[in-house]
């Protein structure tokens, strides 16, 4: 041992710079502590200048350690025999174990750096000889929190999006270190396999088990996504109420409003006219196309010609193969450059039920009327008996039916034709006007043939409506005959027909 002219004391050191420098020349401890016995503490106790107060003390104590802060031996830092650390606690369970005996909400641990740059970061690292997890905090002009995996030994760098982000906007990310909004998930991928690179899974393993994401105001649901296993029949729905008011997709086809379609897109309307709704700008419409094609073979909906009428067509053009105005008037056939009035055949077949056909002019009587017709021929019987064929119409004569007036000009035009022998050919009409409430009628008979008119009469039939009367004449056996029906602008326009067909021996009274 030596001592200076400083009375610095040197014990195995003759130049000690210290109050009290110890150096061991053998290997062997330098300093040694020992307890008074074997259940006894081994003591280094600091204390203040005047030397009376202590300010902490480290001791040992049957192999564990401590670090005291104050005058009553509580440790604060506490090494047992296993190597185990504790903060807080003489118990430590684990090779790190902080405990906190405030009474108030703190922070057991901060790890602090110096970063201050922009994609600076600092980590604490937990893993083995491959991988570790790093948590830490990545600073940008939102400075961010994350969690990451990397390779154990090699800096993990946030940087790169690999892991999961909270800025201080509170936004996180997962795949993206500057998410935008309150979740964002994000995947790069060029795979086109089916669910091999999901960004989102939602996992339930029991097999009669649901997801679902709703959307809250409150406590309130105002609309979800629901997944359902189902027992192996999945769906999808999207939903605006509690119930199931949404779509539906279950093995491929979609319902709306509907929980179980039965086709690849149903439909379930309580409301009238309000099921399906199409609208746009030029002329909106529904195409069908077979295959794979994207080119429609049909479509059905406004016209491509005059984006006013409905039509059907086929194709996407303006090439319509029936068309109908708002007024109700048709088209048959390729007549985009032609106005309805009321039906044309200009390439097409039109077949109309019913032995007379139905017309209406749109304008004066000078514009001409404008008709499909329906051929009504009759090969009438031999000799004079039963000549008279009577046609029972549905055209009121007059009065008030079940609270319905029903006002008309009408023309029913006869043509006749006998092809035995000499040819005949004859023409003749019947006007027909009902006034206001009047049951009486008016009629006109022409016969351009003396000796061939098959015009023969017009009357009201016991139930008050409109019969029409033809002669077929005593060589009728091969007269036959059609009728045309038109109807003057101005008054309510309703097609007519037949409700009975029968002859007569007499020219009226048979109805």
């Amino acid at each position: 041992m030596r001592i200076d002219a400083s009375g610095n004391v040197g014990i195995g050191n003759t130049n000690p710079n210290l109050p009290l420098t110890v150096t061991s020349n053998s290997g062997a401890n330098a300093i040694a502590i020992r307890a008074r016995s074997a259940d006894d503490y081994g003591f280094m106790q600091f204390y203040n200048h005047a030397g009376t107060t202590l300010r902490g003390q480290i001791f040992n104590h049957n192999g564990a350690m401590a670090i005291s802060t104050d005058t009553t031996g509580t440790a604060r830092l506490h090494i047992d025999t296993s190597g185990n650390v504790g903060i807080g606690t003489t118990s430590p369970s684990v090779p790190l174990h902080i405990n906190s005996t405030s009474g108030v909400s703190n922070r057991l641990a901060i790890f602090e750096s110096d970063i201050n740059n922009t994609n600076e970061y600092s980590t604490i690292s937990v893993g083995h000889n491959q991988l570790s997890a790093n948590f830490g905090l990545m600073l940008t002009t939102s400075d961010t929190a994350y969690i990451g995996v990397g390779s154990s030994g090699n800096a993990f760098d946030p940087t790169t999006g690999t892991g999961l982000y909270v800025n201080a906007n509170g936004n996180v990310g997962i795949g993206i270190s500057s998410p935008d909004t309150l979740l964002e998930l994000r995947k790069d991928t060029a795979s086109s396999s089916y669910g091999v690179y999901p960004t989102l899974s939602l996992r339930n393993d029991n097999a009669a088990g649901y997801h679902a994401i709703h959307f809250q105001e409150g406590s309130t649901q105002r609309a979800r996504v629901e997944v359902g296993n189902n027992s192996g029949t999945p769906y999808m729905g999207l939903y605006t109420t509690s119930g199931y008011s949404g779509i539906t997709i279950k093995n491929g086809y979609v319902g709306i409003d509907d929980s179980t379609p039965g086709h690849k897109l149903e439909v379930n309307s309580t409301e009238n006219y309000k099921a399906i709704h199409i609208k746009g700008t030029n002329a909106p419409c529904y195409t069908m196309a077979r295959g794979d094609s994207t080119n429609a073979e049909w479509r059905m909906g406004l016209s491509g010609y005059d984006y006013n009428d409905f039509a059907i067509s086929s194709g996407t053009g303006t090439n319509d193969r029936f068309r109908m105005d708002p007024d109700g008037n048709m088209i048959l056939g390729s007549a985009n450059n032609v106005t309805p009035r009321d039906m044309h055949n200009i390439s097409a077949t039109v077949s109309v039920s019913g032995p007379i056909a139905s017309g209406y002019s749109m304008g004066t009587s000078s514009t001409g009327p404008m008709n499909v017709r329906d051929w009504f021929v009759y090969n009438g019987p031999a000799g004079g008996q039963s000549r008279y064929v009577h046609m029972k119409t549905d055209l009121w004569a007059g009065g008030s039916p079940n609270g319905n007036v029903e006002y008309t000009m009408s023309l029913f035009r006869y043509h006749s034709a006998y092809s035995y022998g000499s040819a005949k050919v004859s023409e003749g009409m019947i006007g027909w006007h009902n006034w206001s409430g009047s049951t009486a009628h008016q009629r006109s008979i022409y016969n351009p043939v003396s000796n061939w008119a098959i015009v023969k009469e017009s009357y009201t039939s016991s139930d008050g409506y409109v019969v029409l009367v033809a002669d077929t004449l005593t060589t009728g056996t091969y007269t036959q005959f059609s009728i045309d029906w038109f109807q003057w602008a101005g008054y309510p326009f309703r097609e007519r027909k037949v409700t009975a067909v029968t002859t007569n021996a007499s020219a009226t009274g048979a109805y």
